[in-house]
């Protein structure tokens, strides 16, 4: 097995079968029902890894915005649990549990991947007020545009998405405590700076990078308006660092290894790497 035939394995493996689409959809529409049927919504839609092609089989959550017709509240707990309560309510029979999970409610089922949906409050410019995860208010959210970022990426580096779910298997693997978000908008800018694209160098290069950076928050690459995107809470960033720190250290011998011409050890250090 060459390393690029492990790391097309390793994408394979953790990307989303038909069926988990299937079942994913089924999911969609009794959530859609109880929503607008339940408490004053336009509409669901998705968000997140599954909206970007960029989610990992039984890791990654489905996420909804389920976009609120009435004047936003000052404490975003009061739509969390008005959520909550219909959700909980209209899917009683269907779901398996259905938990307040901030910033949304979390649903798992029998069966398929779980759920968040999250309240959400359209603004003037298109994007969104959410729950704020650290507090009682809200904070803006731009789902669309970090769908067009990273699709706009695609256009340009046609592989992105599979490098993007290597980045995140490293994450959910070895236990980071970094965002989903941060991760996914850093590699897709990482790449857009780093070119031409080689999966091999970019992924070790990647993690080099992110911990020389030491996960600094970023610009939101999807507009101009000075909003920061950030690795983990303040609480959390000392952990992070020392995960992207191991990180580097094992990227950097699969490099070595692999400009060496010694293919097996660096497939065998890519392996504690992305599978520790």
């Amino acid at each position: 097995m060459t390393v690029q035939s492990y790391l097309d394995d390793a994408v394979a493996a953790m990307t989303p079968s038909a069926e988990d689409r299937t079942v994913a959809s089924a999911h969609r529409t009794a959530i859609q029902d109880a929503v607008v049927s339940g408490m004053d919504a336009f509409r669901i839609f998705e968000t997140g890894s599954w909206s970007h092609g960029t989610a990992l089989r039984v890791w990654s959550d489905v996420d909804y915005f389920a976009s609120m017709r009435h004047v936003r509240p000052s404490q975003s707990y009061e739509d969390i649990l008005e959520l909550k309560n219909v959700l909980a309510d209209k899917l009683r029979w269907s779901a398996r549990s259905v938990t307040i999970d901030r910033p949304g409610v979390r649903i798992e089922w029998p069966s398929g991947p779980s759920t968040e949906v999250m309240p959400a409050h359209v603004t003037s410019d298109d994007d969104y007020w959410i729950p704020d995860p650290k507090g009682t208010g809200w904070v803006k959210s731009s789902p669309l545009k970090h769908n067009e970022y990273v699709n706009g990426t695609r256009d340009l580096i046609p592989r992105t998405k599979d490098f993007v779910r290597l980045v995140k298997l490293w994450k959910y693997r070895s236990g980071a405590p970094i965002t989903s978000l941060y991760l996914e908008l850093r590699a897709a800018k990482y790449l857009r700076e780093h070119q031409p694209f080689a999966m091999m160098l970019d992924l070790t290069g990647f993690f080099s990078w992110l911990n020389a950076i030491e996960l600094a928050g970023l610009n939101d690459p999807s507009r101009f308006d000075g909003r920061r995107i950030t690795a983990a809470g303040d609480s959390l960033l000392p952990l992070a660092r020392l995960y992207a720190e191991r990180a580097a250290s094992r990227a950097d011998q699969a490099r070595s290894a692999y400009l060496a011409s010694d293919y097996l050890g660096a497939q065998l250090h890519l392996q504690q790497l992305i599978s520790p």
